[in-house]
């Protein structure tokens, strides 16, 4: 019980940072499409370093992810 906890807990949290990244990358798209049309500014640098924190906090809990379904695979 305690490995499908652990599953489901982290799934939860890869979501949840996917939805962060994917959040902030189309903040960064919004801006650059803008910018195509004419506008003056640049996207934001503020959320490049912001969007590559996510992608780190993503990676570490597809990390997590793969950790626990290896636990499940051990044992078959």
């Amino acid at each position: 019980m305690k490995k499908r906890q652990a599953l489901i807990e982290s799934v939860n949290r890869l979501k949840a940072s996917h939805e962060h990244a994917a959040g902030i990358l189309q903040g960064i798209v919004h801006d650059a499409v803008r910018m195509s049309k004419g506008g003056d500014e640049l996207p934001d640098r503020k959320d490049f370093r912001r969007y590559r924190r996510a992608i780190k906090d993503l990676k570490l809990q597809c990390l997590q992810v793969e950790m626990v379904l290896a636990e499940f695979d051990r044992d078959e």
